[in-house]
């Protein structure tokens, strides 16, 4: 699976997730800054990987969400991890 697939499966998720997200309504551009704000980590516990992405959407920083699933530990993604 490629780090492309990973971005696909985690921006997926991000639209499953987040109640606002409207794919139709979003800008190549703006899927694009949605992709650049993806973090990656690895449960030292269970060598699992994740995707994550922390957003506001009213702009406060009060008031914020974190959106997260699993990808997996291939390559590209250690590397993100670094």
């Amino acid at each position: 699976m490629h780090v492309s697939t990973v971005i696909l499966i985690a921006a997926i998720s991000i639209v499953i997730t987040g109640c606002s997200f409207n794919p139709s309504k979003t800008s190549q551009k703006s899927a694009n800054k949605l992709v650049s704000m993806l973090t990656y980590a690895q449960d030292q516990r269970t060598n699992l990987c994740y995707a994550m992405i922390e957003g506001s959407e009213s702009g406060n920083p009060d008031n914020t969400s974190l959106s997260i699933t699993w990808v997996p530990c291939e390559p590209k993604v250690l590397e993100q991890i670094k």
